[in-house]
């Protein structure tokens, strides 16, 4: 038996205590608060405590993970600017660990209200491990994102025990810029699905138009996704297109406002937050997924497209190229036209949906949320053991 079972067989072995941090949570829920939820719900060798506001438990307690021990971090700056609200809830979150006992802290995002309280809590407690998601980086023409990353980026670097990020560009990237090659572990997202069937009964010509899931959020391209679908709809004219998924109020309005002025009214729906079950059904009885994205680390919501035989047409970028390669329509950056052509090809020709639905079928793999998380817990666990050794030798 090796220490890491001898952990979670032994009755006299206490549980591993673990912090999970959804600090940076918002509204608009990305495909790492998911991932977070989807790992947490399944450790087993670990007592699971979550720091989180009060819309971040929220969200896990939607989600199925419940029945842990919660630390609500009570912000004054809540109904303020995202910046302030990250600050009130940095410091609020540093205040609340100086009373908590931890094995091991898990920042489940980058974001500053993640990423310096397990910094001051691993200062002050060096023994204990900490574990650090990271899913992509910010492109230096976002500057303020990214002067604050690379904060962020230091402090990981400084003192993080294990970075684990989804794909392989970026875990080359981290190590070009300083991270120790031996922290950073590559990872990919599991799904829900029980077997691809249970995602497919609708026949191809039953399907209609095209969907975009995920957040609505200026980093994920949905203004040139509306560029795109204007030029679509020119083409076939009956199209409609679905955005599923929650987003902030004023962006929300920015986008319908492009919607208005771009004679789009009845032909794009915003549909806002749905549950994991609609937004599979939405998927499945669409003929194509449409993102513009071009900061992504793996795309979580690509992956739920492909489950459901559904084509995918996106950015030829390295997150994509790797976790996808040929399974998914890939257009040249900037390519407005291209892309929308691809799009006009799968609404329009049954034959050419056929043909991608059996490109997806037959190679198409995906792992379980049990895999991952089995995965994430075990490596995790090792790295205490290894520490708690080095520091009795």
């Amino acid at each position: 038996m090796t220490e890491a079972e001898d952990i979670d067989t032994n009755p006299r072995i206490p549980k591993l205590r673990i912090v999970g941090f959804l600090n940076a949570y918002t509204q608009g829920v990305s495909g790492g608060d998911i991932w977070f939820v989807e790992v947490f719900k399944r450790l087993t060798k670990y007592h699971v405590c979550l720091l989180s506001p009060k819309s971040g438990l929220q969200f896990c307690k939607e989600k199925g993970l419940e029945n842990y021990d919660t630390f609500e971090v009570r912000s004054r700056a809540e109904r303020g600017h995202v910046f302030a609200q990250y600050l009130s809830r940095t410091y609020e979150a540093i205040k609340l660990l100086s009373h908590i006992h931890a094995d091991v802290i898990y920042a489940s995002s980058d974001f500053f209200p993640d990423v310096i309280p397990c910094l001051v809590y691993k200062v002050r407690h060096p023994d204990i491990i900490w574990v650090q998601k990271l899913y992509h980086l910010a492109p230096i023409r976002r500057i303020p994102a990214w002067l604050l990353q690379r904060i962020s980026v230091l402090a990981i670097k400084w003192r993080a025990d294990l970075v684990f990020v989804d794909n392989q560009h970026l875990a080359d990237s981290l190590i070009k810029i300083g991270i120790r090659p031996d922290t950073v572990y590559v990872f990919q997202p599991g799904l829900n699905h029980k077997n691809k069937e249970a995602d497919t009964s609708l026949l191809t010509h039953l399907r209609d138009g095209a969907i975009y899931l995920g957040r609505l959020h200026p980093a994920k391209g949905l203004e040139e996704l509306l560029e795109i679908w204007a030029e679509v709809i020119r083409e076939v004219p009956d199209a409609r297109l679905r955005l599923v998924g929650p987003g902030d109020a004023e962006y929300v309005k920015r986008l319908e406002t492009i919607v208005q002025s771009n004679g789009l009214t009845h032909k794009v729906e915003f549909l806002g937050y749905v549950s994991d079950e609609d937004a599979r059904q939405a998927l499945s009885s669409s003929r194509v997924f449409m993102t513009a994205s071009s900061e992504e680390g793996f795309g979580i919501s690509v992956m739920e497209a492909l489950a459901c035989q559904t084509p995918v047409v996106c950015w030829n970028i390295s997150a994509f190229n790797e976790a996808f390669g040929s399974l998914v329509n890939t257009i040249t950056k900037g390519d407005i036209n291209g892309f929308a052509q691809t799009v006009i090809m799968l609404l329009s020709d049954d034959e050419t949906l056929a043909r991608a639905q059996t490109r997806i079928s037959g190679t198409f793999h995906f792992r379980s949320w049990a895999q991952c998380a089995l995965e994430e817990e075990n490596l995790m666990t090792q790295q205490y053991l290894r520490s708690r050794n080095n520091v009795r030798s």
